[in-house]
Order: structure tokens, then sequence, then C-alpha cells
């Protein structure tokens, strides 16, 4: 079995776990950068929001699929919600 490699990113890695993730996307989005990274921020290792039981990474697995679908179709986000179950 192969192992799988993480492939490293000019941006350096994030912590998606982290209660200011969404700011931190949204600035990145707004100002054209590209990406970021959580590398030397003070909440780089905060893992706050890290789904607390099965349920909720559920559901957090079903957000992101629907994100996922809505940018690839271009459907409206409740059909892509209504997509993943």
């Amino acid at each position: 079995m192969k192992k799988k490699v993480a492939i490293p990113s000019e941006f350096g890695s994030r912590n998606v776990w982290c209660r200011d993730y969404g700011r931190c996307l949204d600035m990145a989005i707004e100002s054209g950068a590209g990406g970021f990274s959580c590398h030397g921020c003070h909440l780089e290792h905060d893992h706050s929001e890290v789904p607390k039981d099965q349920v909720e990474l559920a559901e957090d697995a079903k957000s992101c699929m629907a994100l996922v679908i809505w940018i690839f179709q271009r459907v409206k986000i409740s059909e892509a919600m209504n997509r993943v179950g």
C-alpha cells in the first residue's frame, strides 16, 4: 500500500479547526492573495472548532460536499445541500 504524501503549499499549512479560520479565509479571498498560512499566528494550534462527535463531523462533511457541488456544478446552495442528503 502506498503512503499518502502531503503536497506542500506555497502558503504553508492551515488549521481548519481554528475559531478564526473563516475570518482568515474571507480576508484572503477579499485581498486576492490566493491563499494564506496559519504559520506564526497566535491561534495556529487552536482546535476549538473540532467536531465534538460523529454527528457534528457528518454535518461538517455534508456542508463541505455541498460547497464542492456548488463550486463545480454551479447549482443553488440549497440544491447542493439536497444532493448530499
